[in-house]
Formats: C-alpha cells, structure tokens, sequence
C-alpha cells in the first residue's frame, strides 16, 4: 500500500512501529522523484481524468469538462458571496436599528472592529445602552 503523505506516514509510524524504516523508505521514495517521473504521473492523471486530447473530440470534450467545472465553481462562489453580503446587510440593519446610528456609520465601526479582532456582534448592545444614555443625558 503506496504512503501518499506525511500524515499517513506518521499514522502508520504510529500504529506498527515495526514497519517504520519501510515507511520511511517509501516516504524518500516519494521525496526522491524528479520532474520526469512527476510529469509522467501527471500525464497519466491527465489522460485519465480528460481523456485523449490527441483528437479534436477529445480534446473538445476536455475543453467542455473544464469549462462546466469552472461555471459550476464560479456560480457556488457567486451564491457564496451573495449569501455572506445578505448577512452584512442585515446585521449592520439590526446593529443600526438598535442603536440608532446610521447604517453608513454602522458599517464603518463594523469594518474598524472586524479589523482589530474585535466581535461586533457584542459591540451593539454597548452601542445601544450608550446612545440610550446619551437621549436621556440631553432631556
């Protein structure tokens, strides 16, 4: 059985000592290979994975494989991305509607406490208690 990294081998270091110098024989086996061997195993994943791509069809269909995958990616990332800035939105609504600061202000002091490590979400209760006080201090 091939060692295909260094947590595997230190896996099975652990669990059979009694095989540790194979493993460590079989690990500089993988750190000994040149570019050669890698880009003979790499082509072989390739052809695997792609097909030929001697021909136009195979090639065509690679070109399609790679195409679908990069779309799929794209739109994951997309969805992502539109579900982390949905969160923004509502969290710098609520923080606003709670103290009673500006949603553009809001969105400042959450980028300032984000950047120095600090949790906004337990910035708005301060936040709220504060401008409580401030109403009450100018009755």
């Amino acid at each position: 059985m091939p060692i295909d990294s260094t947590a595997d081998l230190l896996f099975r270091m652990g669990a059979d000592t009694g095989d540790a110098e194979a493993n460590i024989e079989r690990f500089r086996a993988l750190l000994g290979k040149d570019l050669g061997d890698m880009g003979a195993e790499f082509e072989g994943w390739a052809t695997k994975v792609f097909g030929d791509l001697s021909t136009v069809g195979g090639a065509m269909t690679a070109v399609g494989a790679v195409a679908g995958a990069g779309a799929i990616a794209l739109g994951a990332a997309l969805l992502s991305a539109a579900d982390k800035y949905a969160d923004y939105v509502e969290g710098i609504d609520k923080a606003s509607k709670a103290s009673g600061i500006g949603v553009e202000e809001m969105s400042k002091l959450r980028y300032a406490v984000t950047a120095t490590g600090g949790n906004f979400e337990a910035l708005i209760p301060g936040l709220s208690k504060f401008s409580l006080e401030v109403v009450r201090g100018a009755e």
